[in-house]
């Protein structure tokens, strides 16, 4: 360290100071053993990544097994060429790690062994992040845990079944950060069973979440889990396969059931703003003095029932207070005239070529208050369609229909 060779009054105060030789470079063997010792006994912070080669790999993993109880701070991050080197730093984190506070493991390309051991203790973490290692079962307890991110793992180790993930959340009452990309299918793991006699689950303070998983997975998520009424993130994503293992019916009734959860689960803000996208994407966000403060995604790949299951969604959630609507997947008549009777509905955005918009709209705007259609889209300030097409509206009320739309 530059800094001891300024002057020996400096180098005096770097040698008695443990706390500047407390981020340990394990690519420098020799250089390592001497900010141990001169780190006395303060915290360490270890992150590697780098290539290691041998003499270095030896250094870290001895640091791991001598020192955990003094690391605050771990990252390993491992490439293709070093994923036989992940097993048994892995199994050194089986041992009591008071002071870690921050634990990230990286493996570029897993292997079937790569997860964390079940014997870890870690009653200070607050933050793991994973990618290519999986978790054992059941999995530890993280008391403390405020942020957790596991990713990469699918089709090469085993993903956790979302069983496995809520019991790892009813250990996590602080949580605010919950972030999981492939979680294994009850129906694959054999424990659909199991399903309906979870104990219910408050989070108070998660309000980023984001899981890629069956919808019947993410619907015993949002019916088992309360996380926080101000949440500011919220992503579902239906896992790749899926669909052949999820009947259209069953599809439909945990989707109506997730965006009902979801409706009440945010409570603290009106939704204002809603997306329904023609590749599978819903999503919505929530406005606070202008600034996007919510943003929500569903995203399913079954096109084939694409827009049953975005509609049941939609039936599910409060949209009395929506303002903006952006639609580009085909909704029947009176889809789009529930929409139209929103009262705060003041933005819309139709993109393809929708019949059935323009019957709605026509309906909508030519109805009078006695009559058994009640006028719609009676607050609408601004309507913009994209890719239209008014030859799929035949006749003379194909002029009377654009007009009105320019109107």
């Amino acid at each position: 360290m530059s800094v001891s060779h300024v002057c020996s009054h400096w180098r005096d105060v770097a040698l008695t100071t443990p706390h500047i030789w407390a981020n340990i470079r394990v690519d420098r063997p020799k250089w390592a053993q001497e900010m141990l010792k001169r780190s006395k006994k303060v915290p360490l912070i270890i992150k590697h990544q780098r290539n290691l080669n041998e003499s270095q790999y030896n250094t870290l993993l001895e640091i791991l097994r001598q020192e955990l109880a003094r690391i605050s701070i771990l990252k390993l991050t491992l490439n293709d060429d070093q994923n036989t080197q992940i097993t048994p730093l892995l199994t050194s984190l089986d041992e009591p790690a008071p002071l870690l506070e921050y634990l990230e493991v990286t493996a570029s390309s897993p292997s079937e062994n790569a997860q964390l051991p079940g014997g870890i203790i870690v009653p200070r973490l607050r933050q793991l992040i994973l990618h290519g290692c999986g978790l054992p079962t059941p999995p530890p307890s993280f008391a403390n845990l405020r942020s957790l991110d596991i990713s990469g793992i699918a089709g090469i180790t085993q993903p956790p079944s979302m069983l496995v993930l809520l019991d790892l959340l009813s250990q996590t009452p602080l949580l605010e950060l919950f972030r999981v990309m492939d979680v294994a299918s009850l129906s694959i793991s054999g424990s659909t069973s199991k399903a309906t006699t979870r104990p219910h689950i408050v989070l108070r303070h998660l309000g980023d979440i984001s899981i890629t998983c069956d919808i019947s997975d993410a619907a015993l998520f949002f019916d088992t889990v309360t996380f926080s009424q101000t949440a500011s993130s919220i992503r579902f994503t239906q896992r790749r396969g899926a669909s052949e293992s999820e009947s259209t019916n069953s599809s439909i009734l945990m989707m109506s059931r997730l965006g009902r959860k979801l409706g009440d689960n945010i409570k603290y803000y009106p939704l204002t703003a809603l997306s329904i996208h023609d590749n599978g994407e819903l999503s919505w966000w929530i406005e606070g003095n202008g600034d996007p403060i919510v943003d929500m995604n569903l995203v399913v790949h079954n096109s084939a029932t694409l827009g049953l299951l975005m509609i049941a969604a939609c039936r599910s959630l409060r949209l009395d207070q929506l303002s903006s609507l952006f639609v580009s997947v085909p909704l029947d008549v009176d889809e789009w005239l529930r929409f139209g009777h929103l009262p705060c509905l003041q933005l819309l955005y139709v993109h393809g070529n929708e019949r059935s918009f323009l019957e709605a709209f026509s309906r909508g705007i030519q109805a009078k208050p006695d009559e058994s259609i009640a006028p719609s889209f009676t607050a609408l300030t601004k309507l913009e369609v994209v890719l239209w097409d008014f030859k799929r509206v035949h006749g003379d009320r194909r002029i009377s229909v654009a007009k009105q739309a320019i109107d």
